[in-house]
């Protein structure tokens, strides 16, 4: 998984939050199915503070505002480099980030054009799920009702 975790605290930098992140080992599995668990597209969401973000492809990310409360964002296609990027900055200046901000990526500026919020709490639920379904399956004990 491509994951970027914050290092540091979310700082408000210059009128812009600041998100520093370090990277995990790339690649080592496919990116997370968050679509499947974002909701309708939203304008806006309130967040006081940005834990991490997890870059998803040459559009999209991941932004979480608390342990079990994200947000899927889609900016503009013309944003380069994101999948290379370990800090991002937004350009709201108070807690409400919108359709329109900005996403700050080493020297451009990615305008969001789509925010769904993520269903964390059933996406959790669900790897688990499948996880012990996999352990399970690997251990010889197929659950009830489980085809073989």
């Amino acid at each position: 998984m491509n994951l970027l975790r914050v290092c540091g605290l979310a700082a408000l930098i210059g009128g812009s939050v600041l998100l520093a992140a370090c990277a995990s080992t790339p690649g080592s599995s496919d990116p997370p199915a968050y679509a499947a668990y974002a909701g309708e597209p939203i304008n806006q969401f309130t967040a006081f503070r940005f834990d991490n973000f997890e870059v998803l492809g040459d559009d999209t990310l991941a932004i979480w505002t608390r342990n079990n409360e994200a947000y899927l964002l889609r900016v503009w296609s013309t944003c380069q480099d994101l999948r290379l990027v370990m800090h991002i900055a937004m350009s709201s200046t108070g807690p409400t980030v919108s359709r329109g901000d900005s996403i700050r990526v080493r020297d451009q500026d990615c305008p969001i054009q789509e925010i769904r919020k993520i269903d964390i709490v059933r996406y959790k639920k669900d790897r688990a799920a499948a996880i012990a379904a996999a352990k399970a399956q690997a251990a010889g004990k197929v659950p009830a009702g489980a085809a073989k």
